[in-house]
């Protein structure tokens, strides 16, 4: 049986991945409307970074919300040392799961 705190998180892992899938479907959408770059390239720019921005969080959520508390402005040399270790963490993350 679930925990409360274990059934809220999966409900938000539900809704995100339902997030994802119409960023997805969005940028499907307009790459079928403009098949040619460079008009696809400029056009549907946004939704393939929104779509690949969703997919990353959904992976490694807490890997990516310390890049974009750390690496958001330069800060300090403390800071600017968090944010790499934050970017090489997500690189874990992200290469930990590829097949």
């Amino acid at each position: 049986m679930l925990e409360r705190n274990d059934l809220a998180g999966e409900e938000e892992r539900i809704r995100q991945r339902s997030r994802c899938r119409a960023k997805i479907y969005a940028l499907d959408s307009c790459q079928r409307k403009y098949p040619k770059e460079p008009e696809r390239g400029m056009l549907c720019k946004h939704l393939n970074h929104a779509a690949a921005l969703c997919l990353v969080s959904f992976v490694c959520p807490d890997q990516v919300e310390a890049v974009q508390s750390y690496c958001s402005s330069l800060g300090t040399v403390s800071k600017q040392k968090r944010c790499r270790e934050a970017r090489e963490s997500l690189e874990d993350c992200l290469a930990a799961h590829q097949d």
